[in-house]
């Protein structure tokens, strides 16, 4: 994400959240001198990289430094393979609240299923399925 692309984000006119403060939302290296500021307020941390991924190049590593995890935030990473990536470990060793991917990954092949089929999709099953393939 682009700093143009965050700008954009922020101000976001949904109906039906007027009443929502506008959100801050940054996209930052970890290298940029506002990094630490974004992680010492952040609420919600996404992790949308293949960070930490089984079987790729970044395997048993984590895009953040456990000492930066803010305990108050929610820390979401979208990688499903570990269940459990280094990230989201470190993330619960601090206090942080924890997602992992695999839902992400369920329900998208349910819509895909449900858009093909025009049958409900067994999320279940596919959740069970999913998990035991891993």
């Amino acid at each position: 994400m682009s700093h143009d692309d965050a700008k954009d984000l922020g101000g976001i006119d949904s109906p039906g959240f007027e009443s929502w403060p506008t959100p801050k939302i940054w996209a930052l290296s970890s290298e940029d001198p506002q990094f630490m500021e974004a992680l010492s307020g952040c609420n919600l941390l996404v992790n949308c990289t293949p960070v930490g991924m089984k079987h790729s190049n970044t395997e048993g590593q984590s895009p953040l430094e456990t000492a930066l995890i803010p305990k108050e935030a929610l820390v979401y990473d979208v990688v499903y393979n570990p269940l459990e990536t280094p990230l989201l470990l470190s993330s619960k060793n601090v206090g942080a609240r924890t997602l992992g991917g695999l839902a992400m990954l369920v329900y998208q092949g349910a819509m895909a299923f449900e858009l093909w089929t025009g049958r409900e999709a067994p999320v279940d099953i596919m959740y069970e399925a999913a998990k035991q393939a891993l």
